[in-house]
């Protein structure tokens, strides 16, 4: 996975987080999973976070975003989880300069976020990419929105972004469609998905709203062949993000027409 990141750095005024040192390009991508490789990457930021920086007394001493998360993990009370997290979710909505606190902000909740895909059961390795994918898509996307205002800041972006990997699990894949054509004179022996699929894919174009060739594709090769979608983004020649947003809209449509069925 590729993280949306850029080569920010702060104003060194006195007092402000100076994103100095560690360049984010460090960042920017990785071998296998996200969550494989984020904490390694994030460990070795040298960010400056002067003491006071986030709030009265917060962090305590000059710290780097490693000590940071431990400090918050660890040392810091409730009320002064919040405010931490209510200074970097304020820097992560500023006009310039806010690429550097979200990827603050996803090192603060790694952990959180990989401890429930490591509990999740997959049916082969490829699988973790997407729900990495989908963990920090979801998470990020609260981060937008969410109010600075209440309490237990943290782990409500945390639960946003399990609750959207569970949402995408949950989307139509192999299975709906194993159950979604009638059964033939042959119902005693499996059908093969590869011709229900086919079948679906018909029945979408019959109906007037075709899936493309390249959404059909996608589907065909994360679902049925085990791709991740950032290895069947580069097999199409698009962006990760890109791909990962048309199969959303291609399993609505399938949806939607599965809906009209019963």
């Amino acid at each position: 996975m590729r993280l949306a990141v850029q080569a920010n750095r702060a104003s060194a005024t006195p007092g402000l987080i100076t994103f100095e040192g560690t360049p984010l390009a460090l960042l920017g991508s990785g071998d296998g999973p996200l969550f494989d490789w984020f904490l390694d990457r994030y460990a070795q930021l040298d960010w400056a976070i002067p003491a006071g920086s986030l709030g009265p007394g917060l962090p305590p001493r000059l710290m780097r975003p490693r000590q940071l998360e431990r400090f918050l993990l660890e040392e810091a009370d409730y009320p002064q989880r919040d405010q931490i997290w209510a200074a970097v979710i304020t820097g992560a909505r500023r006009t310039a300069g806010a690429e550097p606190y979200r990827v603050l902000a996803l090192g603060l909740a790694a952990r959180g976020l990989r401890g429930f895909r490591d509990r999740l059961p997959v049916r082969h390795r490829g699988e973790l990419a997407d729900v990495d994918q989908d963990l920090a898509f979801g998470f990020l996307r609260r981060l937008e929105s969410i109010d600075v205002g209440t309490t237990n800041l943290g782990m409500k972006l945390i639960d946003s972004g399990i609750t959207h990997a569970r949402s995408c699990r949950r989307r139509i894949r192999v299975q709906p469609l194993t159950v979604a054509v009638e059964p033939s004179s042959t119902a005693s022996q499996p059908a093969d998905v590869h011709v229900l699929f086919r079948t679906l894919i018909v029945e979408l174009a019959d109906a007037g709203t075709p899936l493309t060739d390249q959404d059909v594709t996608l589907l065909a090769v994360t679902g049925l062949d085990g791709l991740s979608v950032k290895e069947a983004a580069k097999r199409l020649g698009i962006g990760e993000q890109a791909a990962y947003k048309r199969r959303q809209r291609a399993e609505a449509r399938i949806r939607r027409h599965l809906a009209t069925r019963s």
